[in-house]
């Protein structure tokens, strides 16, 4: 039985067994097992190396975010330029890495901390989701730096834009604008 065993580790485990095993059948399949277990421990291991060599690729791909995109935009002018500049794929990854890691503990949560980053709030009054809306590439960096958050990876499409409907018509509100449209009590 030991010569069909391959491995050291499952020579020394299947001696004391086989002795104990009493028909050639259960032998055969005990020694089978082991081969097949072996096989796969050392084919995981190649594949851990494999991944680890694609993870160090992916990681050297991504490419840093310039410091002259200053973030939150505070123009029309910069979001134009960012939308230029978001056409090439590298930047746009890291944009993603960028705001995504922002983080957020459900869609909404996570739009506005994202939104809070991106954009002004002074800026966020120029659009809304219907008419002036950013469903370019801003926004298509905010619905995949929410597909890369674990808590709100299953997101749709729809979801992202209800999301950010509730962020921009909030814009209105925000920095104490609501408090100075109420009127004063007499």
């Amino acid at each position: 039985m030991t010569s069909r065993i391959t491995s050291p580790t499952a020579q020394r485990i299947a001696s004391p067994i086989a002795h104990r095993v009493a028909r050639p059948s259960c032998e055969a399949m005990f020694s089978k097992l082991l081969t097949i277990v072996e096989e796969i421990k050392e084919t995981q291991m190649v594949h851990d190396k494999m991944l680890n060599v694609l993870l160090k690729k992916e990681d050297a791909s991504v490419m840093e975010v310039p410091d002259r995109e200053v973030f939150p935009l505070q123009t029309q002018a910069d979001v134009e330029a960012l939308e230029e500049k978001l056409g090439e794929r590298s930047l746009m990854s890291a944009v993603v890495a960028m705001v995504a890691d922002i983080g957020g503990t459900s869609v909404d949560d996570a739009t506005r901390r994202m939104m809070k980053y991106v954009l002004s709030n002074q800026l966020a009054l120029n659009y809304n989701m219907f008419g002036r809306s950013l469903r370019t590439c801003v926004f298509s960096t905010l619905c995949m730096a929410l597909k890369k958050n674990s808590l709100t990876a299953k997101v749709n499409q729809q979801e992202a834009e209800k999301a950010l409907s509730k962020w921009f018509t909030g814009a209105r509100n925000r920095g104490g604008r609501r408090a100075s449209r109420q009127p004063v009590p007499n």
